[in-house]
């Protein structure tokens, strides 16, 4: 099973005002949930696909033992993870490096590296951000994970609206309970991909005055959570 390296030490953004229903406190580190999510998607990659209902819009099931569309995903960020930090780290030193081991460990390091690295270049930022959002999509659209969580709606802020679909311009936006993911709920939303699964972002706080919340989406896109 996949587990995240201990001792790391992050920088934690200061507080700001989140959407309505959400937990006080920002993740220290936007890569927290995505190796968050990555643990969980390991352990799926051993479980069989269950049939869905067609409604549920979500990962296909497959026939084939174990979980596929886990493994698909766990795979992905596996190869990414480490092309990312080697582009990054020749952009900063002129030098891939080695490369890392196939190990679950060297795929957590290989994802803090990346967002060490990131900020030694000039682009560097905005491709590691569009990453975790890919990632973050990919993996909290599984089966088992969606499953899992319980999607909350998001409250209204101060204005008493709550933030609304860029995608499709709805209020259906919801929070999965203990991540700091969000998804739309709209069962026809303009953003569902090619195979229906609804578009996610991830939760962060602006680095920039006045550090508001943003939603990352999985397509790159960021936007305010002010309604």
């Amino acid at each position: 099973m996949l587990l995240p390296c201990r001792g790391r030490e992050t920088t934690r953004p200061r507080r700001a005002r989140t959407p309505g229903g959400m937990a006080d406190d920002p993740p220290a580190d936007p890569a927290d949930e995505v190796i968050r999510l990555l643990v969980q998607a390991e352990v799926l990659t051993t479980r069989p696909d269950v049939t869905l209902a067609s409604t549920t819009h979500t990962a296909p099931a497959s026939a084939d033992p174990g979980n596929t569309a886990a493994l698909d995903a766990v795979t992905t960020v596996w190869a990414e993870a480490r092309q990312l930090e080697d582009d990054l780290r020749y952009e900063v030193t002129g030098s891939a490096g080695p490369g890392r081991g196939g190990s679950d460990r060297n795929t957590v390091a290989a994802i803090e590296a990346a967002g060490r690295l990131a900020h030694g270049t000039g682009d560097g930022r905005r491709k590691y951000r569009r990453k975790l959002a890919s990632w973050t999509g990919l993996m909290g659209r599984l089966l088992g994970i969606d499953e899992a969580v319980r999607w909350l709606p998001i409250r209204g802020g101060p204005g008493g609206v709550p933030p609304a679909c860029p995608h499709c311009g709805a209020y259906s936006l919801r929070r999965a309970e203990g991540h700091w993911i969000v998804a739309c709920w709209t069962p026809d939303c303009e953003g569902r991909d090619e195979r229906g699964r609804r578009p996610v972002a991830r939760l962060e706080i602006a680095r920039l005055p006045p550090h508001a919340p943003v939603l990352v989406w999985d397509n790159g896109q960021i936007q305010g959570t002010a309604p």
